[in-house]
This record gives structure tokens, C-alpha cells and sequence, in this order.
């Protein structure tokens, strides 16, 4: 598969990352993300200072949106509509939140897979379609770096970036967890 849709979380993630245009070239992937996405959930990242988080400043996604790594798309279709509603309906104890329903909903009925950290939504949404293609934005970093040979060093950078930048931890049960405590504890 070489088309995913972000959802907010993999996508600030990625970002924050400053390698998310050398992820998608280096693994041949494009990236799609909804409106509710980008620009309405992800607005901001941090800036640093070394492990220092300094003040949000605005996402500004126009150089890969530009390049076509990034494709904003159209809004729900009625059918990704009624999907998405199946996913938030809060009588469903499956639930899961408005932005992963809106994205996962969009991936599957146009064929595409999906990038989310979120461990709830991605066995939600495989109970659902077993078949689906689903990575964690950690997994991408993990691809990316395999197939470059990328040195400890700059992974250790990309880490902080996106434990600083986006405010993200990887979680003990991620699949990226044991690759990480590796690269991180040398």
C-alpha cells in the first residue's frame, strides 16, 4: 500500500518529526488527510530548545501540500458519512473519537490504509475491517529509518522531536516500543 490517510495525532507527529517529507519520498508513500484533520484538529506544534518546549507555533503544511505529499481531501462522502457515524455513535461501546472516525471512515471507503496511534481506534476499526492496512506514525519512523540506515544520533533527534515537539510518548504496547527503548537506552 502507498496511500494513507493521517489522522491528527500520526500527522503532528510526523510533522514534528522534521523528516515527514523524507519519510513519504524515502518509502514512496503520498499522505491524505480530511479537513478535520488539517486544518481544524492540527493546528500547532511546539518549538524547542534542546529538551526545552517552547511556545505552539501554527502547522503550516503548505511545502508538502504543495509537493503532493499531502493531499487535503474533499469532505465525507454519504457513505463515509454513515460509517463515521457508526464509529461515534455513543450508544456503541467501541466508540472511538470524532477525528479517528472521520479519517478511518474516509480510508476505508476509498481504498486506502491508515496512520493512527490510537490503539483503541486501530482495533475498532480491524474488528470491523480485518483487511485494513493500519501503521503507527512510529512505525513509519521505524520503516524509514531501516530502509536509510539512519544513524542512532538523528533518530535520537527525531524522538525528542516528536516527544517534544507533539507532545507524544510511545506507549509501552506499541508495537515501535521495545525498537525505541533500544535506540534510546544504546
Amino acid at each position: 500500500m502507498d496511500w494513507y490517510f493521517l489522522d491528527s495525532c500520526s500527522l503532528l507527529n510526523l510533522a514534528a518529526s522534521g523528516r515527514l517529507a523524507q519519510i513519504a519520498k524515502t518509502l514512496e508513500l503520498r499522505f491524505s488527510v480530511i479537513p478535520k484533520v488539517y486544518p481544524n484538529e492540527s493546528q500547532f506544534v511546539h518549538q524547542r530548545d534542546g529538551r526545552v518546549r517552547l511556545e505552539a507555533v501554527a502547522l503550516d503544511l503548505s511545502d508538502v501540500v504543495q509537493a503532493g505529499i499531502i493531499h487535503i481531501e474533499a469532505d465525507l462522502t454519504p457513505a463515509e458519512l454513515e460509517l463515521y457515524l457508526e464509529f461515534i455513535d455513543p450508544d456503541n461501546k467501541n466508540r472511538i473519537d470524532d477525528g479517528e472516525a472521520m479519517t478511518a471512515a474516509s480510508a476505508i471507503h476509498r481504498k486506502a490504509g491508515l496512520v493512527t496511534d490510537d490503539r483503541k481506534a486501530r482495533r475498532v476499526i480491524l474488528e470491523r475491517v480485518p483487511t485494513m492496512q493500519i501503521i503507527s506514525s512510529m512505525g513509519l519512523v521505524r520503516m524509514w529509518a531501516e530502509k536509510n540506515g539512519i544513524a542512532r544520533p538523528e533518530l535520537i533527534e527525531v524522538f525528542e522531536n516528536i516527544e517534544i515537539c507533539a507532545r507524544y510518548t510511545i506507549g509501552k504496547r506499541d508495537a515501535e516500543f521495545d525498537w525505541y527503548k533500544k535506540i534510546t537506552e544504546g
